[in-house]
């Protein structure tokens, strides 16, 4: 009888290993697709301690449904996001955010059918930590 139970036990403990590395698999092989469903649009160096700057996105790009920023170099705290399309409208995102290096924003859902992107300005402040440039990428997905 017991070997009959620790059999069991064995496929059991099996069949949850198969499945906890299926779901591995699965969650590794989607993570290279997400990223590059963003098209990178531009990058901004930030100066200051409390500034604004923008990043200007040429027409060939066309449109998009979503955006993000990603910081790199250091750390970075975005206030403010405003994205200015082509027919002269502007959408301001309250975002106030800290993001630290490496990190991004959470996706911004960009309103109307028209999303023809001229530029997105946004307003941060500057983390002195005396580590470097700190950089702004912009990137975007259909």
């Amino acid at each position: 009888m017991s070997r009959i139970t620790e059999n069991l036990s064995r496929r059991k403990f099996s069949s949850s290993l198969l499945a906890f590395a299926v779901a591995c698999s699965t969650q590794l092989a989607t993570m290279p697709a997400e990223a590059a469903s963003w098209k990178y649009l531009g990058t901004r160096t930030v100066n200051g301690l409390v500034d604004f700057d923008q990043i200007k996105v040429p027409v060939s790009y066309g449109k998009f449904k979503k955006i993000r920023l990603r910081v790199r170099g250091n750390s970075l705290l975005v206030y403010d996001v405003k994205v200015h399309y082509r027919n002269g409208r502007v959408q301001d995102v309250p975002i106030r955010v800290f993001i630290p290096q490496g990190g991004r924003t959470r996706v911004i859902d960009l309103n109307g059918s028209n999303r023809w992107i001229r530029k997105v300005t946004f307003k941060y402040g500057k983390f002195a930590n005396g580590k470097g440039r700190t950089f702004v990428d912009l990137v975007a997905r259909r």
